[in-house]
């Protein structure tokens, strides 16, 4: 496993919306025109004709919806002029389009097949009366174009078959409106799209299990079992050394369980996905507690070696050399932020526990449990949604992000 392309995402608070025009219809136009449009003004309002590209203001809005007998609320008794329900529904959905959807936040837009993601560009909407046709290709000859015109720019990332999808987020998509606010699915999304992901407090460890055969209790058992000891590995790695006697303390399932706080959400059909979450330690350094968690997590559920982790995270060092007790680097000495050093130090703790560490893994089956689920971690080509405007990330073997 190249541990360059295994990435540790970073949540911070940023909101998570579904967009999508006449129910996916407009899915590759969003994509070809780097925007997300809703129509929904289109009806009561023409830019051109005011002469303007400014936005209406929200009570602008509100009465240009009322002036459309279709939106006015009949039944009311009093004199005050009342929007209906598919008034009331129109109105928010364009005000959640213009000021609630902001630069950073996370965009999820589908058809029937297809699952699309990016980052929002611009908190400031905008009019465009540019049509925009679902090719990029100036000679194909498609018919249908987009010419709604209120929009937002998207840099869009990874397309994901809806058949992988899984979980509450299966059923959430189901929903017809043009814009749902899909925050509270946040750790869903970062799922599908990274293998780790952290809100500062936990990591998250996104698995997913490929075999479409019936799945084997004892083997996805075990699974949870390998899973499970990960964080107790990672604080015992983080120590500097494992011994024998904590190996057959695993091994033979002795200690107190109350100490195990790994946590899972699993949505196993076949295929399906397992989310797990572990809390972070308090008081370490923030970059090498994820990243030993992370390794560790990797390596019980069998996705790489110890020594191949060692040698990409420290190739400075050939495999036969050690570094001396005064030459290790302390995690106690480490700064609570920072990462200088941080690759070095686990680099060299995977290198010294390597034969213990593989041992473990035999023991434990990493690589059959593997083999039978077919069980492989999100690798989908996310440069796109990170940087300035987008999601921060930090790379397993690397610290330049």
């Amino acid at each position: 496993m190249d541990l360059s392309e295994v990435k540790i995402a970073n949540y911070n608070g940023q909101r998570v919306w579904m967009v999508r025009a006449q129910e996916g219809k407009f899915l590759r136009h969003f994509r070809n025109g780097s925007v997300i449009t809703i129509s929904h003004l289109d009806k009561f309002y023409d830019h051109l004709a005011a002469q303007t590209n400014d936005i209406p203001s929200d009570e602008v809005i509100h009465k240009l919806i009322l002036s459309d007998p279709d939106f006015l609320d009949t039944k009311t008794k009093t004199k005050i002029r009342k929007l209906n329900g598919a008034g009331r529904n129109r109105y928010h959905q364009i005000l959640h389009f213009i000021n609630d959807i902001k630069k950073g936040d996370i965009i999820v837009s589908l058809d029937n097949s297809k699952v699309m993601i990016g980052v929002c560009q611009s908190s400031k909407a905008h009019f465009s009366s540019r049509a925009i046709s679902s090719s990029a290709d100036p000679h194909s000859h498609t018919t249908l174009k987009l010419k709604h015109r209120l929009r937002k720019k998207v840099a869009w990332g990874p397309t994901i078959s809806r058949q992988n999808i899984s979980g509450l987020l299966k059923g959430t998509f189901q929903s017809r409106h043009t814009i749902t606010n899909l925050t509270d699915h946040w750790k869903d999304v970062f799922g599908l799209l990274y293998p780790f992901f952290t809100d500062s407090s936990s990591l998250y460890y996104s698995s997913h299990i490929g075999t479409r055969a019936d799945i084997n209790g004892k083997i996805i058992s075990k699974l949870f079992d390998n899973l499970s000891n990960a964080q107790i590995i990672a604080k015992e790695l983080m120590k500097g050394a494992i011994t024998e006697e904590f190996i057959d303390s695993i091994l033979n399932d002795e200690l107190d369980w109350d100490d195990f706080n790994l946590t899972a959400k699993a949505f196993f059909m076949s295929p399906g996905d397992v989310f797990n979450k572990i809390p972070l330690p308090k008081g370490a350094n923030a970059s090498f507690s994820l990243k030993v968690l992370a390794l560790v997590l990797l390596l019980m559920s069998g996705q790489t070696s110890a020594q191949e982790a060692a040698q990409q995270l420290d190739p400075s060092v050939s495999s036969t050399h050690l570094y001396t007790p005064t030459d290790m680097i302390d995690e106690r000495y480490l700064p609570t932020n920072g990462t200088d050093n941080v690759d070095r130090l686990l680099g060299e703790l995977a290198r010294k526990n390597s034969e213990r560490l593989e041992k473990m893994k035999t023991a434990q089956k990493t690589a059959k449990i593997k083999s039978k689920l077919k069980l492989t971690i999100p690798k989908h080509e996310t440069s796109v949604l990170e940087g300035n405007s987008g999601i921060k990330v930090t790379r397993m073997s690397s610290n330049e992000e």
